[in-house]
């Protein structure tokens, strides 16, 4: 686990390099991680050989974000909200275009085979274009065709493949933050290693819970164990 105010490349490879340098043997194959370039570029650094899978929820999530470059100004999107309206389902032809948009890369990232992929990538393209989306299919060529590798399930077709999302271990972060530190910066050194291996050891128990099918842990057990 990483603690530290800064998210710069040189601070994730110093953190890498230090994990590596505790157990040679250690060769990761692949890591999950979510979008941003500094984690990629530090994976790459120290682990140049291991494959890098975007989290599929941080994609998505980052769609939603720029789905504000399809502006809809084709005629086929005022049709398809007068179709919508007239059966009481009240969307603007911009809700109606950027809606189709993403669900049809989410098809495209539900992909099985790896020899369709670029062949869907052309037809998406073709059609968007067509609707004058230029902007838009210029966002997805240069942030998603080329690492498709990293995003599409057809190029997942191994062990763990179904590990597609970070969710697990940042909800995992999200309590350790708000439960554990309480939400509060600035801890001193000492107190943060304290709480890490007191929340280490909680989550520990918690999946040896989990094992035996007895549960996860409550608040008053967690007490007892401290």
């Amino acid at each position: 686990h990483l603690i530290s105010e800064k998210k710069a490349g040189e601070t994730l490879i110093f953190w890498l390099e230090a994990i590596k340098n505790q157990n040679q043997e250690w060769k990761p194959h692949t890591f999950l991680t979510n979008c941003d370039d500094a984690q990629q570029n530090a994976i790459n650094a120290v682990f140049p050989n291991a494959r890098i899978l975007l989290c599929q929820w941080h994609v998505k999530n980052a769609w939603q974000k720029n789905k504000n470059k399809i502006k809809a100004n084709s005629n086929y999107f005022k049709t398809q909200e007068e179709n919508l309206n007239n059966n009481t389902l009240k969307r603007s032809k911009k809700q109606v275009a950027q809606k189709m948009a993403l669900d049809e890369l989410g098809t495209i990232m539900q992909i099985r085979d790896a020899s369709q992929v670029q062949n869907k990538f052309v037809e998406y393209f073709t059609q968007w274009i067509a609707f004058d989306e230029a902007e838009w299919i210029k966002y997805i060529k240069r942030e998603y065709q080329g690492k498709c590798e990293k995003w599409i399930d057809a190029y997942r077709l191994y062990e763990h493949q179904e590990m597609n999302t970070t969710n697990f271990i940042e909800s995992w972060h999200k309590k350790f933050k708000y439960t554990y530190l309480e939400a509060k910066h600035n801890h001193r050194i000492d107190t943060l290693i304290w709480t890490l291996r007191a929340a280490l050891k909680d989550a520990e128990f918690e999946c040896e819970a989990i094992r035996l099918m007895i549960g996860r842990m409550k608040p008053r057990q967690r007490e007892q164990q401290h």
